[in-house]
């Protein structure tokens, strides 16, 4: 890379700290002022999405240009734990949320840490495996229908795992109708999609010393 290509990456990478708000990209996630702490650039990733780099620098996945992180339910523990709540939304009447908890595990913990994240969406069922070069996912899906309503949740999840070192992720994808009484056309397919795409765009960053070990 020239020297000139890497000014310019340098000061993409500062954007998001230094520029005003009225300099930077014009969407949801570069307004809120909290949510753009956490993305490394103003270059789009692909097109629509930036790269959410995790406050442990424990991993970075793909961010949607509308959504936001909130600030009221961010917490994070040293560079070991750290949980996220993103919201945005998904057509007229249509809103998604991810609920994301990042931790250290251990080698054979994997069913302990599975049965946890059944308990958290209430799933008994079984679970799909993905495995891609750098991680294993697990991963599933229900719904929930709310009683005396014609309202439909739907619920994409997964446990992640990093091949490499004793990084995990827990993984909640929700996503309904925000009013039964307004018009609400909910494409299921598009949002499992978008939810398992985010899932396979996470990409665990293991600490110095791990990789040292490896």
């Amino acid at each position: 890379m020239s020297n000139q290509g890497k000014q310019s990456e340098e000061n993409e990478q500062k954007a998001s700290k230094e520029l005003s708000p009225e300099e930077l990209p014009q969407v949801e996630a570069f307004q809120d002022e909290f949510t753009r702490q956490f993305l490394d650039s103003t270059k789009e990733v692909k097109p629509g999405f930036y790269l959410f780099r995790s406050g442990t620098n424990g991993y970075t996945m793909l961010f949607p240009e509308n959504a936001q992180l909130s600030d009221e339910f961010y917490g994070i523990h040293k560079k070991s734990f750290e949980k996220i709540d993103i919201g945005a939304p998904f057509g007229e009447n249509i809103s998604y949320y991810v609920n994301i908890w990042y931790f250290e595990t251990h080698p054979n913990s994997y069913q302990s840490d599975l049965s946890n994240l059944q308990s958290r969406v209430k799933y008994e069922g079984e679970f799909e495996e993905i495995s891609l070069p750098d991680k294993q996912i697990y991963y599933a899906k229900r719904e929930k229908k709310f009683e005396n309503t014609n309202l439909v949740d739907y619920f994409f999840f997964s446990y992640i795992k990093a091949k490499n070192s004793k990084q995990a992720i827990q993984f909640i994808f929700n996503i309904g109708c925000d009013d039964e009484n307004k018009p609400c056309q909910l494409d299921v397919n598009e949002a499992e999609q978008l939810a398992k795409m985010l899932m396979e765009s996470i990409t665990f960053i293991p600490a110095k010393e791990e990789s040292d070990n490896s």
